[in-house]
């Protein structure tokens, strides 16, 4: 598969441990949000790019994990928590939101990744919260543990929105 080139460019990842199943014998993989993609924002149209042209925006509240040894096979358990805001005069109910998580080893080289989908359910209010969990399995070979690997998250954004978050980065 690809390398992750965009790996590099992350010197300052959110990285965070919160224990959600038990832990036993050995490391846990590292988890980070990729700042670029840790926030969508869907607008109303191609052509405005305002405040006003905004149809919902999400991002990454947090993204806690834990990991379980169990032989050769490391259970990385994550719970990924979203925040979905509406835009000032949209009229939606709901915003489906696509997110991908990513297995790199510790020299960049990816080994696999998922999208995801998920709906953030408006029901009457501007904001919603949506929480996911994921069970990522990683087949252990000899000599490996969970610190060997990389767990990547993000947003799963077309160029347009890509451009734009790296434009809002980088004024």
């Amino acid at each position: 598969m690809a390398r992750i080139s965009i790996l590099l460019l992350f010197a300052s990842l959110s990285l965070g441990c919160d224990t959600i199943l038990p832990r036993s014998s050995g490391p846990c993989p590292a988890v980070a949000l990729i700042d670029e993609t840790a926030r969508v924002v869907k607008f109303k149209s191609n052509l405005g790019r305002d405040v006003t042209d905004i149809d919902y925006s999400a991002e990454f509240a947090d993204v806690l994990w834990s990991c379980t040894y169990r032989g050769n096979e490391l259970a990385v358990e994550l719970e990924i928590l979203i925040t979905a805001t509406l835009g000032p005069t949209s009229n939606s109910s709901s915003a489906k939101l696509g997110y991908f998580v990513a297995l790199s080893d510790n020299r960049e080289q990816l080994i696999a990744k998922r999208v995801f989908e998920t709906v953030a359910d408006f029901s009457g209010t501007r904001e919603a919260y949506v929480e996911e969990e994921i069970m990522q399995r990683i087949g252990l070979p000899e000599g490996k543990a969970g610190d060997d690997y990389l767990i990547f998250v993000g947003f799963q954004l077309d160029r347009d929105e890509l451009t734009y978050n790296r434009d809002k980065m980088n004024p």
